[in-house]
């Protein structure tokens, strides 16, 4: 409570996590309404939420069910568009894919084929939306061909047409390990920092249509484990 500075309406969901080891949830806002979602997998291979009005749903909702296995990772992102309802969700699953989808407002929207993940153990993946258009960008390193686990690769969506193909860019020195998008609130324009194996970190920058060339690197910024740390921020 804003007003009050303090914390209520604590709840206990009924779905549980499959492991608590792993971060299998978030919390994304309606721009247009202020309804909050807390947003999770659960140990029975869906996808549940409860949304917060004025207090929160007195039951779990799923949003998506028969996912390819349990979640293990989630990022989730809402569009900062004033008249917007629209939530994206980023994941990683217990089989080593990822898995994507998305709130229109009214209703979860079709997920595409899952893909290819390095692995299960990190957040490989994350989402931003374009404060101008509304479109969400999608930014993760996938497990395909020889070298994709060393390639940033991207796909979008957007209510009216759904998920893009994926495209994948040229590679860096090293396993990517961790990734982060960051939005500008007031254009088009989002960040990618990524983090490899070596320790290194390199970025990227959407200007609203395509990804700069690759940017210069950070290198090694003293990781004591580069499978178990995501040490740095926006």
């Amino acid at each position: 409570d804003g007003a009050a500075d303090s914390w209520t309406d604590q709840i206990q969901a009924t779905a549980k996590v499959r492991d608590s080891g792993t971060e299998a949830f978030d919390i994304a806002i309606e721009s247009a309404s202020g309804d909050a979602f807390l947003i999770w997998g659960d140990d029975a291979e869906n996808l549940k939420y409860r949304q917060f009005t004025t207090s929160w749903d007195g039951s779990d909702n799923t949003a998506y069910t028969g996912l390819a296995d349990d979640v293990l990772w989630l990022a989730a992102a809402y569009d900062p568009q004033a008249t917007s309802s629209k939530i994206a969700l980023a994941m990683v699953l217990n089989d080593n894919t990822f898995e994507f989808g998305a709130w229109d407002g009214t209703d979860w929207d079709a997920r595409p084929g899952t893909i290819d993940a390095p692995d299960k153990s990190n957040r490989f993946i994350d989402v931003a939306f374009e404060s101008d258009t509304g479109e969400a960008i999608y930014g993760f390193t996938q497990n395909v061909a020889a070298d994709d686990k060393k390639r940033f690769a991207w796909r979008t969506w957007t209510s009216g047409g759904g998920f893009s193909s994926v495209d994948v860019l040229d590679g860096i020195y090293d396993e990517i390990k961790f990734v982060q998008l960051k939005a500008d609130p007031y254009s088009d324009d989002i960040m990618a920092v990524f983090a490899d194996k070596a320790k290194d970190l390199h970025y990227r920058f959407w200007a609203g249509s395509t990804w700069t060339a690759l940017k210069g690197s950070l290198t090694d910024i003293g990781l004591s484990d580069e499978d178990k740390n995501e040490a740095f921020m926006f």
